[in-house]
């Protein structure tokens, strides 16, 4: 949802669209789906959270698992802040176009440990 990119100063960045500020910050969406098998991030990373241009705080990276779209579960769309697996599906083909649900994805689960106070 989402671009990765990384900080001069060595501290990872995770990205997402300005649109997910709210569920981030909220607690809602603890998790995110990167098409591709994505090995930038570790367990234990500590990354610093970016919504739009916005640094909205800080997280700690609790799983990184490497599955395809159709071992996702309604449960994982939950956690990725829709309400159906459907319209997660919708949401990550805005993103990256069409795709197979046998293509690999990399589905991050993260805790917030420090948000930017508003």
């Amino acid at each position: 949802m989402e671009e990765d990119s990384s900080k001069p100063h060595g501290r990872k960045r995770m990205k997402f669209l300005e649109d997910y500020k709210h569920l981030i910050i909220s607690g809602v969406k603890t998790t995110t789906i990167r098409k591709g098998h994505v090995n930038k991030y570790k367990e234990g990373d500590v990354v610093e959270v970016v919504a739009g241009d916005e640094v909205i705080g800080e997280a700690l990276i609790k799983t990184v698992r490497h599955k395809t779209f159709k071992e996702i579960t309604p449960k994982d769309a939950k956690k990725d802040g829709f309400s159906s697996k459907s319209k997660l599906k919708k949401a990550l083909k805005e993103i990256y176009g069409e795709f197979k649900s046998d293509e690999p994805i990399t589905q991050i689960e993260f805790e917030m440990i420090k948000r930017k106070k508003k």
